[in-house]
């Protein structure tokens, strides 16, 4: 078996808005009552990708990477799938198995 680990340095969080929507509603809902802005959004999914653009833009580095990391760790099966058919499609064939994230601070990863 073979690990491999990447770091991503830097994350363009206003195109990714779209697919973090559906996690930062789940953030949201984990603590309880549920705030406000996310029972709105919930309610009205046209207003989803510019709000969400709105909400990361207000948030510290740290929290987006938080949630990237919860949706690369909720989706790491069809990741892990995604990747092994890119490899395939370069023709290396593998079977990858499995895809997890965790949230380092730049001071504790590579450059």
């Amino acid at each position: 078996m073979i690990q491999l680990t990447m770091n991503i340095v830097d994350i363009n969080y206003e195109r990714a808005a779209e697919l973090i929507l559906p996690a930062l509603l789940a953030q949201a809902e984990s603590g309880g009552e549920k705030p406000l802005w996310a029972r709105f959004l919930s309610n009205s999914p046209e207003l989803g990708t510019s709000a969400a653009k709105a909400i990361l833009a207000g948030m510290s580095d740290d929290a987006k990477n938080e949630l990237l990391v919860k949706y690369i760790n909720k989706n790491g099966e069809k990741i892990a799938g995604l990747l092994s058919d890119m490899a395939l499609g370069k023709g290396v064939e593998l079977s990858i198995g499995s895809v997890s994230a965790k949230n380092v601070s730049r001071s504790d990863g590579p450059r």
